[in-house]
């Protein structure tokens, strides 16, 4: 999924829409140790709030 069909997407969506997915494919769940918020805050910052900035 990382390879032919995200780099394909690039030019068909925009940068920040492909960078966006890029980090949502990428993130990992957290485990039972790490506090849930955490990974809250990252998925907002890093996917949400690009995403929330494209337009078509």
């Amino acid at each position: 999924m990382l390879k032919g069909p995200l780099v394909d997407l690039g030019w068909r969506v925009g940068d920040k829409y492909q960078s966006a997915v890029r980090s949502f494919l990428d993130c990992e769940l957290p485990d039972d140790e790490i506090p849930h918020g955490f990974f809250t805050g990252q998925f907002l910052e890093e996917v949400m709030k690009p995403l929330s900035s494209c337009s078509a």
